[in-house]
């Protein structure tokens, strides 16, 4: 519909699941409603737009791959040919004959809009509506169907000074600067899906693990259930697994390589402990509140999917030393409970938690989304995250229901999900504009076109 730049023709094969799974049929209603909630209504109050109006500039600029400024002006420039050619009405000027009135905020008033939101703001607003995008998908996959719960955190670079509490060194250079902001994300996965549900902004000296409990339970009261959780070993904290295990959500993650769990492989190693042991995670006399406590199964494995007791053989057949023997032993922490058959165990631990690998290439998707992703104020990091979060939350449903029909997966790739939803995209932006312009004619508050 609009020729910003050449689009690639869309291929013929096309999934018969509901169009408006893209949530887009609802996405302004759904906006303004959560906006009157904020106080970010008393804050910023337009007179021309709708508070969603700010918002479809950034999310087609997005799905299109272009900045904000081209997105606004290619929008505004068709809007303004559209009543020309279709209603023969041309748009109110202003007195230096030059400019005229805008169908689509500018860039700068998109700017200013996003500026003013907080991070509680940004969480509570596109953090409800990625969510009924979640609800949605989740509903064709079944009330019954469980899910994995995931969990990790993604550094970006920064380059500019130090102003927010959210800017933290690491020891890891991105592209000449040691400067990070670092956003934890939770995502679940079942049936090859993986949607992500939250973002978090990290501070430096605030435990990173406390936002997922309660992020547990919003999923949970969003009728989400869980199988079990999956970590990282950075997420090793007592009070966590605790909290957690209170929740019925069992947790699978690596262990380091602490003096207990260096001693359990040796002693397995050696044949004097078994495969699967338990061990008591408690923290140290006199933690406050209070000091907590958890069992913990410690299950040895072996890299490079080795089972653990092919390790151990040959080094008892003196295939391999034993430096090399316990540099191949590793380990898991869960709060499952073991199975029978202690081996078979072993073997689906290491080969369930490789899900925990689709957040990875969840992240590098949202990265795939837009190049550009440098910017001076975290709330506008953060939310531009669920919003593309919720073009990737889109487009693995889209490449899951393909799938099914048979459509091969060339075809279901994230450029041409992109593609169709721009379609739907563009609609709902004409018919945002003609519902606007309706309003304030009929209202007689300002008048957008010359008598």
């Amino acid at each position: 519909m609009i020729s910003l730049q050449s689009r690639a023709i869309p291929q013929s094969t096309d999934c018969s699941f509901p169009k408006d799974i893209f949530l887009l049929k609802e996405f302004k209603a759904l906006l303004n409603e959560q906006i009157k909630l904020l106080g970010l209504a008393k804050r910023f109050r337009p007179r021309l737009y709708t508070w969603a109006d700010f918002v479809f500039p950034k999310l087609y600029a997005l799905t299109r791959q272009i900045s904000v400024h081209v997105a606004s002006e290619g929008l505004n420039a068709f809007l303004v040919r559209h009543y020309k050619s279709k209603y023969r009405l041309q748009p109110k000027r202003f007195q230096d004959k030059v400019r005229h009135r805008r169908f689509i905020p500018h860039q700068t008033d998109v700017d200013k809009f996003f500026r003013r939101l907080s991070k509680k703001e940004v969480q509570n607003l596109f953090g409800n509506i990625n969510m009924a995008l979640c609800r949605k998908i989740a509903t064709f996959f079944g009330p019954s169907q469980k899910w994995r719960f995931l969990v990790d955190n993604t550094e970006y670079p920064y380059y500019g000074s130090t102003q927010t509490p959210y800017e933290q060194k690491t020891f890891k250079r991105h592209m000449g600067t040691k400067t990070v902001r670092m956003f934890q994300g939770h995502s679940t996965h079942c049936q090859n899906i993986t949607l992500f549900t939250d973002f978090y902004l990290l501070q430096k000296g605030v435990g990173r693990w406390l936002s997922i409990p309660n992020s547990v339970d919003w999923l949970k009261f969003n009728n989400f259930g869980f199988n079990y959780g999956l970590m990282d070993r950075e997420f090793y904290r007592v009070q966590l697994v605790k909290m957690l295990k209170d929740r019925k959500i069992p947790i699978i993650m690596p262990a380091k390589k602490y003096s207990h769990v260096k001693r359990r492989i040796k002693n397995y190693l050696l044949k004097t402990a078994p495969l699967v042991s338990t061990y008591l995670f408690k923290q140290k006399p006199g933690a406050k509140p209070w000091q907590s406590s958890v069992n913990l199964h410690i299950v040895i494995v072996g890299h490079d999917d080795q089972p653990a007791w092919k390790i151990r053989d040959q080094f008892w057949k003196k295939q391999i030393t034993y430096d090399e023997a316990i540099h191949q032993l590793s380990a898991f922490f869960t709060t499952l409970d073991p199975w029978k058959n202690k081996r078979s165990w072993a073997k689906w631990l290491t080969k369930t938690y490789k899900i925990r690998w689709n957040q990875e290439t969840g992240f590098s998707s949202l990265n795939r989304i837009h190049e550009q992703f440098r910017y001076r104020y975290p709330t506008v990091h953060l939310a531009e995250l669920y919003l593309r979060a919720m073009i990737h939350n889109g487009w693995q449903f889209y490449r899951n229901q393909g799938l099914k029909q048979g459509i091969h997966h060339q075809e279901l790739t994230l450029f041409w999900y992109r593609n169709r939803m721009l379609n739907q995209l563009e609609e709902i932006i004409v018919r945002s504009s003609y519902e606007n312009v309706k309003y304030l004619q009929k209202r007689k508050r300002r008048l957008y076109f010359e008598i």
